[in-house]
C-alpha cells in the first residue's frame, strides 16, 4: 500500500489518514500536505512532522510514501526525513513549470542534488510529475542526478500550470505527442522505468506509452 503527499502550493496541512483506510487498513485515498517548503523541513527536525508521518503509516498501513507535484527542495527534503524516520521509503516527484525549472526557478538538477545531500540519499528515487514532456527535455545535462530519475508522469497538455488552472475545459494534447516526448525523455533519462500520466491523460495516452 503506497501513501500519496502532494506538496504543491501554500497552506494547509496533513487530513488524517483514517478517513480513508477500509475495514481492512488498507488505504485507499490521498493524503494532502501542501505547506511553505522551509516550514516542512523546520517541522522534520522538530520532530512534527515525524509524529504525523507515523499516526498515518499506522493508521493507514502504508508501506511506501510517494510525495507528488513539489514544488521546493524544503518539501522533497522534509518529507524524505519524515519518511526515513518512519521507516518508511519514499519516492519524491518534482514538478517544473515550461522552463524546465521548479516553481522557485531552481533547477531540477540541483534540487535532486541538494534533496541528496540534505537527507544522505534517503529517497529511493526521484520522479517528476505534472509538466509537458516538452518543459523539461532540454534540461537533462547528463548529470548525476539523471541518474536518479526513475518515474515520469508527464501532462498531456503543453500549457503551463497557471493556463491549465484558468481553463474551463481540460487540454487532452495530442496521444502520440505525449508517446514520443517519453521516448525522448527516456534516451536523456536512463534509469526511467515507471511510466505514466497527469493533467489531461487518460488511457490513450498511457495506451501510447507502452506501444511506442
Amino acid at each position: 500500500t503506497e501513501m500519496l503527499m502532494g506538496g504543491y502550493g501554500l497552506g494547509g496541512a496533513m487530513n488524517t489518514a483514517s478517513r480513508f483506510a477500509d475495514s481492512r487498513g488498507v488505504f485507499a485515498g490521498i493524503v494532502e500536505i501542501a505547506v511553505v517548503g522551509w516550514l516542512l523541513l523546520q517541522q522534520t527536525r522538530d520532530g512534527l512532522l515525524d509524529q504525523r508521518v507515523k499516526v498515518v503509516v499506522a493508521e493507514a498501513g502504508a508501506e511506501m510514501i510517494s510525495g507528488v507535484t513539489l514544488g521546493d527542495v524544503g518539501q522533497a527534503a522534509g518529507l524524505a526525513l519524515a519518511a526515513r524516520d518512519a521507516g518508511l521509503p519514499v519516492v519524491l516527484s518534482f514538478t517544473v513549470e515550461t522552463d524546465g525549472n521548479l516553481p522557485t526557478g531552481e533547477s531540477l538538477g540541483s534540487a535532486i542534488d541538494a534533496v541528496d545531500a540534505a537527507t544522505q540519499g534517503a529517497a529511493a528515487y526521484f520522479m517528476v510529475n505534472c509538466p509537458h514532456p516538452d518543459h523539461f527535455l532540454g534540461v537533462a545535462d547528463g548529470g548525476r542526478w539523471t541518474e536518479r530519475v526513475r518515474g515520469l508522469r508527464c501532462n498531456a497538455s503543453r500549457l503551463s500550470h497557471a493556463e491549465l488552472d484558468a481553463a474551463e475545459v481540460l487540454d487532452d494534447g495530442d496521444p502520440a505527442a505525449f508517446a514520443q516526448g517519453y521516448v525522448a525523455l527516456s534516451e536523456v533519462l536512463p534509469s526511467v522505468t515507471v511510466f505514466g500520466g497527469c493533467c489531461g491523460s487518460d488511457l490513450r495516452h498511457v495506451t501510447a506509452v507502452a506501444h511506442a
